[in-house]
């Protein structure tokens, strides 16, 4: 008889985010060996013939989850777990997503626990304070206040009952997408980490050009959220400098936090960027693929855990400019992007300026670094060989199967 495997993941779809993706593809490879039920949260969409349990919690960004809505979330799947293994046989509780150390209120259930891939970052250097958490003028809209009355009482709700800590220590596997997350672990955890690549791309659709086109200007890119923790604003101050000394543009993709977007439109303009940078708010993820064939460069300035738009971007042979630190860090090797280290504000500023303007007038560069990156992406981050690691984890802990 085959395992039966319930699988709670907040985000599981194929184009909701990079949590839902891999939630997705979780789910996907299971259900190909096992027999397997998903609990999701509203609007996910789970693998073709997967049986879905859909709670009706509806996330407008599953990579961005507000306390009062994750704790929504977590009461509701509480409660449907324990009619699920009430009613049913199962044989092993996978928790996919939220994939960081997000708080959780699932009880325990005395079935073999997996939980990832789970993925933690280093907080930023304390010289960076202002820019990943910048002063943001307040909204007093009853709206407003009501929701953060709400996360504030959810996060108390989350600091006096959260699980979280107690998962990590049930479980009988963590897979952790990223050596910065398992350094990060406690030490009595790691005997039971298994590092697993976090996330692929599909590359056959991801593709590079037939060639690049030659342009008086040098075309840099960003995709993601445009949110403090992703650098846009080093970005913008970095473009500033650089286009002293070249000819750019910049364009930025994605939605986010309205009032960090109006803010970084702003700095934009005082920045004197008006004519070199343009803002879009939402290019669905089938139609990126034409934004990373056209870009001369990818800069990704963030610190965040991973970053699935780099990948997408390697993969469409884009030079990639990043910050070393974190996911990006990691994603990014000398041979296939360039990396900043992040020390200071006014050191990272310039010496971002500097590669832009590196990249800018050596094309020959452009073009080794594209190359290696989709050689990289196709060896390293294909979907197939991904999800095969993640099945040998239950190989390991179910070798019967």
């Amino acid at each position: 008889m085959p395992l039966k495997i319930l699988v709670s993941s907040l985000a599981c779809s194929s184009g909701a985010g990079s949590e839902a993706l891999v939630g997705f593809r979780m789910a996907q490879a299971l259900a190909e060996r096992f027999k397997t039920e998903v609990v999701t949260s509203a609007g996910m969409e789970a693998a073709p013939g997967l049986t879905t349990h859909r709670i009706g919690v509806r996330f407008d960004d599953p990579n961005d989850v507000a306390p009062g809505q994750l704790l929504r979330f977590e009461l509701a799947e509480r409660l449907l777990f324990r009619r699920l293994l009430r009613r049913g046989r199962f044989d092993l509780l996978h928790r996919v997503t939220p994939s960081g150390h997000k708080a959780s209120l699932l009880a325990r259930c005395r079935i073999p626990l997996i939980l990832g891939p789970v993925l933690g970052a280093d907080p930023p250097p304390q010289s960076f304070q202002a820019v990943f958490q910048p002063a943001m003028p307040r909204s007093y809209s009853p709206r407003t206040i009501a929701n953060r009355i709400g996360n504030g009482l959810a996060r108390r709700v989350f600091q006096r009952f959260s699980t979280s800590e107690r998962l990590l220590d049930e479980a009988a596997a963590i897979l952790v997408g990223t050596e910065v997350t398992r350094r990060r672990l406690p030490e009595r955890l790691h005997a039971r980490c298994r590092l697993v690549t976090y996330a692929g791309v599909e590359y056959d659709r991801f593709t590079p050009p037939s060639a690049r086109r030659p342009s008086p200007a040098l075309n840099l890119l960003f995709v993601g959220r445009v949110v403090p923790y992703k650098g846009v604003e080093l970005l913008l101050r970095a473009a500033a400098v650089a286009r002293r000394a070249v000819p750019l543009q910049l364009t930025i993709v994605g939605g986010g936090d309205r009032a960090y977007r109006r803010y970084c439109r702003r700095l934009a303009a005082d920045l004197k960027l008006d004519d070199s940078a343009t803002f879009i708010d939402h290019v669905p993820r089938e139609s990126l693929v034409d934004l990373y064939r056209s870009a001369d460069v990818f800069c990704m300035p963030s610190i965040e855990t991973y970053g699935i738009a780099i990948l997408e971007a390697m993969s469409c042979g884009c030079a990639v400019l990043v910050a070393d630190y974190n996911g990006p860090g990691e994603i990014v090797q000398p041979v296939t992007g360039l990396k900043v280290p992040l020390r200071m504000p006014p050191q990272f500023i310039d010496e971002y300026a500097a590669r832009i303007v590196e990249l800018a007038h050596d094309s020959a560069l452009r073009s080794k670094l594209g190359a290696s990156a989709r050689e990289h992406v196709v060896r390293c981050h294909d979907w197939k060989r991904i999800e095969s690691s993640w099945l040998e984890v239950y190989d390991e802990i179910c070798p019967a199967t």
